[in-house]
């Protein structure tokens, strides 16, 4: 089990539905995608995109590409395996062997840095565990970077790096293709998102007013109703022409004074985006 999760997981599924059947992802419900987006800070959307990215197959009769739960990864070779009894098997006697150059699951959690996140690695092969467990681990990332492709980096890379932030571009292209069917309709307060994911079709007239000709992406904050409109984007850094551009303030003391001022005024919540 999940240690320091704030909902019990009393699952304990042995023979499955024939829909989970076919797919055991589908073991995720809602609350657990809710629950799993107030600990990471992320996006339903980026939860699922990097979930594809870790263990997507079209494996054992799954009716279209999809995240696998019966995946490991032993010692940089993938393998997936037809049922949980086999995988199950399979992770246990890596265990006893002491092996801890394994990542499992759905979200490939690497027992070597994060195996400590539960009691024992065969929870792993619980979806829902599994998805708190990375939860977990990008909580941890997101303590120390602010935007997603660099939290994403994290969570793969341990930091920022080259081959972190094309993972995290990756992620973010197949969360924005196919991650709408994981859209909560209640989100919780300050999660992550892409512009493009929160903007939609203004991202890119909002991409070039934040990043003040410098060309890079940066930490942003957007005002978002309860309807999903957007009122005002700006950087969360310092540059006082890109948020004079976005929100006609001055400063970024002046802005933040104003989204203050804005939270009696809006029933509105503030998401991070990248």
């Amino acid at each position: 089990m999940l240690r320091n999760t704030l909902v019990a997981l009393g699952m304990g599924i042995g023979l499955l539905s024939s829909d989970t059947e076919a797919n055991p992802f589908l073991e995720i419900r809602e609350e657990h995608w809710l629950e799993a987006m107030s600990i990471s800070g992320m996006s339903s959307e980026l939860l699922y995109g990097i979930a594809l990215v870790e263990s997507g197959n079209s494996f054992n009769g799954m009716r279209r590409y999809g995240p696998w739960p019966w995946t490991l990864n032993v010692n940089r070779e993938p393998m997936f395996f037809s049922s949980r009894a086999a995988a199950r098997r399979h992770l246990q006697e890596q265990v006893e062997e002491n092996n801890d150059r394994i990542a499992v699951g759905i979200w490939q959690i690497y027992l070597r840095w994060n195996g400590h996140l539960v009691d024992d690695p065969l929870d792993l092969l619980d979806p829902v565990t599994n998805l708190y467990a990375a939860a977990e681990v990008l909580r941890s990332c997101g303590e120390r970077f602010s935007g997603a492709r660099e939290v994403l980096s994290c969570y793969h890379a341990g930091s920022v790096r080259e081959v972190g932030l094309a993972y995290a571009d990756r992620v973010i292209r197949l969360a924005e293709r196919w991650g709408e069917a994981f859209v909560m309709a209640s989100p919780p307060e300050g999660v992550r998102y892409t512009l493009a994911q929160v903007l939609g079709p203004d991202a890119e007239r909002y991409i070039d007013t934040i990043a003040n000709g410098e060309g890079s992406n940066i930490g942003a904050i957007a005002w978002q109703d309860t309807n999903g409109r957007i009122d005002t984007v700006a950087g969360s850094g310092t540059s006082v022409p890109s948020i004079s551009r976005a929100t006609r303030t001055t400063s970024h003391s002046e802005f933040l004074e104003q989204m203050e001022n804005r939270k009696s005024e809006w029933a509105v919540r503030v998401v991070i985006v990248q």
